[in-house]
């Protein structure tokens, strides 16, 4: 079985889709604070976003022809994407300040950042390597990421 950048986005949907549940957790955990609730309602809804975003991505190669990652590439992209995995949890169960959330938040989104640019790179091994659909895709997602960092970086400091 070959992979291709469909899998990498599977990979990456999966992580979306456990952060949006730390952000239900934070939600639950904290029934009275209604301005804790609005946030985390807002991010919860910003990884809803993003997975529909991946999903749109995911619709629009189905039918294209997509470069084949090599497995030895994959195993190693793989391997990445499963630490990380494994890293995202609630660290501190007491997320009562906003400011906390945000920054929690802006957290996940930087390291996210961080693995979709260390896949980039193990992607690339010739100058050819960026011009291929699976860079160009990776591309794509790495401006959505940044265009929220800086919106999350943004909400900080106003905040």
């Amino acid at each position: 079985m070959a992979y291709n950048v469909i899998d990498i986005i599977d990979k990456l949907n999966f992580l979306k889709r456990k952060v949006k549940d730390i952000y239900i957790d934070i939600y639950s955990s904290n029934p009275d604070d209604y301005r804790c609730k609005i946030v985390c309602k807002t991010l919860v809804k910003h990884q809803d976003k993003h997975i529909n975003y991946y999903n749109k991505i995911k619709r629009n190669l189905t039918n294209k022809q997509l470069d084949e990652i090599d497995f030895a590439i994959y195993d190693k992209i793989s391997f990445l994407i499963d630490k990380y995995k494994n890293s995202i949890y609630l660290i501190d169960e007491d997320h009562k300040s906003i400011k906390d959330i945000l920054k929690l938040a802006l957290k996940y989104e930087n390291e996210n950042k961080g693995l979709i640019i260390d896949i980039q790179g193990r992607l690339v091994k010739k100058e050819k390597d960026t011009k291929t659909v699976t860079y160009n895709v990776l591309s794509e997602i790495l401006k959505k990421e940044q265009m929220y960092i800086y919106d999350l970086t943004k909400i900080l400091q106003d905040y």
